[in-house]
């Protein structure tokens, strides 16, 4: 049985059915729906179905699609999956169905087949202006009860094949969880794993590869958040979490990148970042050796004379596979002629004596915890060599007593003080590389193209053109590299022959590349890379919407201008 009634949103008139039966291919269910807007969730993407030999996936925008004039609106869409790309020259006619359940009547309104054509440059189509939000919540309406809605699809007329989903929102409720880590910047592991806590029903943990994960091995710290027994989800379940990831070191440092919102699976286990921090910050910022607290100061010096402690050895710790001790001369080291000051050491502990001739190079940083305002004063790294011959190394003058004692300053509070000492111990590891700069000229190499918006290519090169004795190619993908096929062209920029470049060699380059049809420019982006044997293609995955290049069907010529200039190489010492 079914009933029709008529639907005008300006334009165009949208012919709508009401009927009992179910939508055939595809049912997306969705609980707590006003957590759409609570949890700043402007789309959504269902898995992927399949119809007619092909694989889709339903978009909701709850809010709007803002990009289409759909504010005020439910807007849905039918779009191929990425997984599934349709080829240039193959396009499909698909009639499409959207339904929205009313749970009152217990029947679906249902808009009357619209007939699209799928292709390479169409690789989605809906309506951004589905439904009112008002007439969507009015309780009358029946569409959503107890906060709960049923959306639904047809594509062309086959046989129900019952896959469906059910996506349940929860509210956001703020979890912290901290993972104290000791010699940051000295760790050698691979990776590292946080204890396991829970969150919303799922349980998580922090991973961490101290020296970068493969990518970015040597260069930055990587770090990243997982779901822990995720090959336990059901088929198809997912997990979407927001999230943020905080490092935080001494002297009030804090790294925070921006919050990140993940669907987790069980093929998606693990999200974060890459290049969360440089190696270098990192290694200036870890709070990597003991410290030292003293207590009763004063009482120690003043109160009873006789028993004075003139100097204090810190505990053995360990940096940079030595073992070392502080010294602390709490009236100063007299031996220097020093009275008036707080006298500061680091030396090696007799335990591991150097040899004769091991001379070893060590970044010191002393520090002074102020107490009042909650931060280190520390002194400037400075260099020294040690050597059988000088086993120990200082500051005589680190600190007048007077100053010292100063209430307000807050290095000795309730005649408490804390001191700290970082040390780095500098290894000749043999490996180094040399820099060099090159003046900077640059060259502009023209590609002409032609019928650019029907190209069935994957991918394209123009011919090689020589800039700083190093030759070149632009590589574009007319549609889109395969992580934006359908959406994008890609465009990069190529070293040649980059197999040739010796070990650890890198040639450093500063580009832009324009896109014009007709003497006007349409998109130009700029970057500068580093390109080595390994990295030898940089540039943009999405570097154009195709639907620019679909308007651009009539007088379809395009000019492609690379401009470049090699900045420097790098190669590796011998």
């Amino acid at each position: 049985m079914a009933s029709f009634e008529m639907y005008r949103e300006a334009d165009p008139v949208m012919s709508k059915e009401i009927r009992d039966v179910v939508p055939a291919h595809y049912v997306l269910k969705i609980k707590s729906f006003s957590l759409f807007a609570k949890n700043n969730m402007g789309k959504y993407e269902s898995g992927e179905f399949e119809a007619g030999g092909y694989k889709w996936k339903l978009i909701l925008y709850p809010n709007g699609d803002k990009s289409r004039n759909g504010e005020g609106h439910i807007s849905i869409y039918l779009a191929i999956s990425g997984t599934n790309p349709l080829q240039l020259g193959g396009p499909i006619h698909v009639a499409v169905r959207f339904s929205l359940y009313d749970q009152i009547c217990d029947r679906y309104l249902t808009e009357q087949g619209s007939v699209t054509r799928f292709h390479a440059l169409k690789a989605e189509w809906g309506v951004p202006r589905y439904m009112p939000l008002k007439t969507f919540a009015d309780l009358s309406s029946g569409y959503l009860v107890d906060d709960t809605c049923i959306f639904g699809v047809e594509v062309f007329v086959i046989k129900s094949s019952g896959v469906g989903e059910c996506l349940t929102l929860k509210a956001s409720a703020s979890y912290t969880h901290q993972w104290k880590i000791s010699r940051l910047p000295s760790l050698g592991e691979d990776y590292l794993y946080s204890d396991v806590f829970t969150v919303g029903d799922h349980k998580w943990k922090v991973w961490l590869c101290p020296r970068g994960d493969y990518s970015n091995r040597g260069q930055s710290l990587s770090i990243s958040l997982g779901l822990v027994e995720a090959d336990k989800l059901a088929s198809g379940q997912k997990v979407n979490a927001r999230y943020v990831i905080r490092l935080k070191g001494p002297n009030n440092f804090v790294h925070q990148p921006e919050a990140q919102t993940t669907s987790f699976s069980s093929s998606t286990v693990w999200w974060g970042w890459p290049s969360f921090m440089p190696l270098k910050t990192a290694m200036g910022q870890g709070c990597e050796h003991p410290m030292l607290r003293m207590t009763s100061f004063e009482t120690c010096n003043e109160a009873n004379p006789e028993n004075k402690i003139e100097k204090h050895e810190s505990g053995e710790f360990e940096a940079g596979g030595y073992k070392w001790k502080l010294i602390l001369y709490p009236n100063g080291d007299k031996s220097q002629d020093v009275g008036d000051h707080i006298s500061i050491y680091l030396a090696f502990s007799g335990s591991s004596p150097l040899q004769l001739g091991d001379p070893i190079h060590v970044a010191v940083r002393f520090s002074l915890y102020d107490q009042i305002r909650d931060k280190f004063f520390t002194e400037q790294e400075r260099v020294t060599r040690f050597h059988a011959f000088k086993a120990e190394w200082g500051v005589p003058r680190y600190m007048p007593l007077q100053t010292f004692r100063d209430r307000s300053k807050g290095f000795l509070v309730d005649d408490t003080c804390v001191f700290g000492a970082e040390v780095f111990v500098i290894k000749g590891s043999a490996v180094g590389e040399c820099l060099t700069l090159k003046k900077s000229t640059w060259y502009t190499h023209e590609w002409n193209i032609c019928r650019l918006s029907s190209l069935e290519d994957t991918c394209l090169y123009s011919d090689a053109f020589t800039v700083g004795d190093y030759k070149w190619k632009v590589l574009l993908y007319p549609r889109g590299d395969p992580a934006c096929r359908g959406k994008n062209l890609s465009a990069f920029l190529s070293l040649v022959d980059s197999d040739k470049l010796a070990s650890g060699q890198k040639v450093n380059a500063k580009y832009t590349i324009r896109l014009k049809r007709q003497c006007k420019q349409v998109q130009s982006k700029d970057a500068t890379s580093w390109f080595s044997s390994s990295a030898f293609e940089w540039g943009w995955r999405s570097f154009m919407p195709l639907k620019t290049v679909c308007e651009c069907q009539t007088n379809d010529s395009w000019l492609i201008e690379a401009e470049v200039t090699v900045l420097g190489t790098t190669s590796k010492l011998p």
